[in-house]
């Protein structure tokens, strides 16, 4: 029962597909069906043809009730939800089967169903009376009106349907060298990751020269770095590339990364300073069997073991082993009795007794007069939790490199540094300035931060507040110079570099398929267009297999890319990160701008340059702080009500 229910499916399915392929194929043959069609029926077929592309909705729920009443001729079409009596579900039979066809045919479809159009999916019969508002009035009443000849007046709906396809396959002919067409939306939204980005902006280089520098270069005051510039800038990723090129020239050189704003309470910051070395030093390696697994917890216990001992020395080991010793001898091979006679005959009794007391007695001035010429004040214990952690990072770095050498010290790169409290920060930096003045650590560890010199100044303000503004830039210029031995600035980008950023990240010029014309047996026509930047150059194509690239696989077409570009360097006070969000808001905006017209039935084919331009100006409009309702466009005044809608929606960044 089962194996004839799957073949029922199965066959179902087949027949979906193949139905509406070869009525599609009889369209491009050019078949005629026209004379067994009247006069009326003709008209209403012209208007939803004419409208196909921006009444999307209308034109797939009709193709999906002709092709459901060819397999089914029995069920009443009208009745197109399980809701309605009688009724079957039009919606499902469209999302698995029809608009993925009318997809690969080429011909208008919707994102998922038509069904998902408003209008249209009202649990009301499509009656020659039906109640949901489709917008364009004459499409409303062809629709109905084909619907009605069909299931009234007994019309075979594949005369219609091919007659239908004929003329949309006419208007695709006549407009497939002009400039208007549909919004080109992406199926899928592509985020790069940072680490995919190649270098651009000249970080390379950059980086390159700051590593030589910082491999090459000793101190022995500590070798503390500055890079700075604004939110977004690209400090962060400069550190990164840094990083690679250091690591290429030393590779024993060890990291460790420290985010400074994760923990701004002065005790948890430096806490979490430590547990970032005492992390990297015990770190392991990948465990993949048990023996894995023993050796990561051998190698742990014997860094641990290292740490302790460079910590505490062998002093406490020693001492306790030799009264451990001595315990153990008196307890297990001293005869007891033999020795205190022995030592009450050889200076009596009453002798040992008065050594005893005079023992007790002199106790305290003994030890007192031992101290007082033979150990030094210590303050140590008031010198906080920072005196502390500087200690046990001291202890650390000795043991994880014994002996200071050129070819292999820690690397410690601190950011967000100016995401911290503003009272937080100079305290951090002056913090780490302190830790280098330890000669045992300056030798082993070199510091890298990352901070928004805006931020630095105004918290060299705060703490100094009673100073004149006029003389904290001289003050500001002495504290840098003071704790960083070198200061890299990066600074605003030109227009060069805003595109060569943005071509970074931009998808790369591929080939496009502007039609895809399916003619049955698997057999596609296509008409490819190569852009390569020069000449556009096309190429009509046969073959037996369906073109693997569409135009809405793309994010962007080329004139996007090309306009994209130009407009970007509108944007004010533009970073890297700033490049990013505006292209991703453009794509998600896209999308949305999309469903927003599908659902207000607003989907036209206006120009393509246009639509991407009005998209990307909003944008900017925006990303510059102007105000939403100044912006104006000569398109569709309903249009431009829906574009900022969604604008405001994305505007949050």
């Amino acid at each position: 029962m089962v194996s004839i229910k799957i073949k029922y499916i199965l066959r179902i399915k087949l027949n979906y597909n193949q139905i509406l392929e070869e009525l599609y194929n009889e369209a491009i043959t050019k078949k005629i069906y026209s004379k067994e069609l009247n006069t009326i029926t003709i008209q209403n077929i012209e208007t939803i043809a004419q409208n196909s592309f921006n009444q999307k909705g209308v034109f797939t729920v009709f193709v999906t009730l002709s092709i459901y009443k060819i397999i089914h001729p029995e069920q009443d079409i009208r009745n197109h939800q399980i809701q309605i009596k009688n009724g079957f579900s039009g919606r499902s039979i469209d999302t698995k089967y029809i608009t993925p066809t009318l997809k690969k045919l080429g011909l208008p479809s919707m994102a998922e169903s038509g069904w998902l159009t408003r209008s249209l999916e009202q649990p009301y019969p499509y009656n020659l009376d039906y109640e949901g508002k489709i917008s364009n009035k004459a499409v409303k009443k062809a629709f109905l009106e084909l619907v009605n000849d069909i299931e009234i007046n007994q019309i075979n709906p594949k005369y219609i349907l091919v007659e239908l396809f004929k003329l949309i396959i006419e208007e695709q002919g006549v407009n497939k060298n002009s400039s208007s067409t549909l919004v080109n939306i992406p199926k899928n939204i592509k985020i790069k990751n940072k680490s995919d980005i190649t270098p651009t902006l000249g970080v390379k280089t950059v980086a390159e020269t700051l590593a030589s520098i910082i491999v090459n270069q000793y101190d022995d005051s500590g070798m503390m770095i500055g890079i700075f510039g604004k939110w977004g800038r690209g400090k962060t990723y400069l550190a990164e590339q840094t990083w690679e090129q250091i690591k290429e020239k030393k590779p024993k050189y060890k990291r460790i990364v420290f985010s400074a704003w994760k923990y701004q309470d002065t005790k948890s910051s430096w806490a979490y300073l430590y547990e970032n070395f005492i992390n990297e030093y015990l770190v392991e390696n990948e465990e993949n069997s048990f023996v894995d697994k023993v050796k990561n917890y051998l190698n742990k216990s014997k860094k641990i073991w290292k740490l302790n001992l460079e910590k505490h020395t062998w002093f406490p080991i020693i001492s306790f082993g030799l009264l451990f010793t001595l315990a153990v001898v008196w307890s297990f091979f001293v005869d007891k009795i033999w020795l205190v006679k022995s030592l009450v005959s050889i200076f009596g009794l009453v002798v040992l007794i008065k050594l005893f007391f005079l023992y007790l007695q002199q106790k305290t001035s003994a030890i007192g007069l031992y101290q007082r010429y033979f150990t030094r004040k210590s303050y140590s214990d008031n010198l906080g939790f920072q005196s502390e952690v500087e200690n046990e990072l001291t202890n650390l770095l000795k043991t994880w490199i014994p002996e200071s050498n050129q070819d292999e010290k820690v690397v410690l790169f601190v950011d967000d540094i100016d995401r911290c409290n503003i009272e937080q920060v100079i305290s951090i930096i002056d913090g780490l300035r302190v830790i280098l003045d330890n000669p045992e650590i300056h030798e082993r560890l070199i510091i890298i931060t990352a901070i928004d010199e805006k931020i630095l100044k105004e918290a060299l303000k705060h703490k100094y507040e009673s100073i004149e503004d006029n003389k904290i830039d001289m003050m500001y210029g002495e504290y840098l110079e003071k704790i960083f031995l070198i200061g890299l600035k990066l600074n605003k980008l030109n227009n060069y570099e805003i595109e060569d950023f943005l071509n970074n990240i931009l998808p790369e010029k591929q080939e496009e398929y502007t039609k895809s014309v399916y003619l049955g047996d698997n057999t596609f026509v296509g008409e490819k267009t190569f852009s390569n930047g020069e000449d556009i150059e096309k190429v009509s194509k046969k073959t037996t297999e369906e073109p693997k690239i569409e135009k809405s696989d793309y994010e962007i077409s080329n004139k996007e890319r090309e306009y994209l570009i130009e407009v970007i360097k509108k944007l004010e006070n533009t970073t890297p990160r700033k490049i990013r969000i505006f292209y991703y808001k453009y794509l998600i905006m896209k999308q949305l701008f999309h469903i927003r017209l599908e659902e207000k039935d607003l989907i036209v084919n206006w120009h393509d340059d246009s639509d991407e331009k009005i998209i990307a100006d909003i944008l900017v409009h925006l990303a510059n702080k102007n105000d939403l309702d100044k912006f104006e466009n000569d398109k569709n005044t309903k249009i431009i009500e829906e574009l900022k809608y969604v604008a405001e929606m994305v505007s949050v960044l």
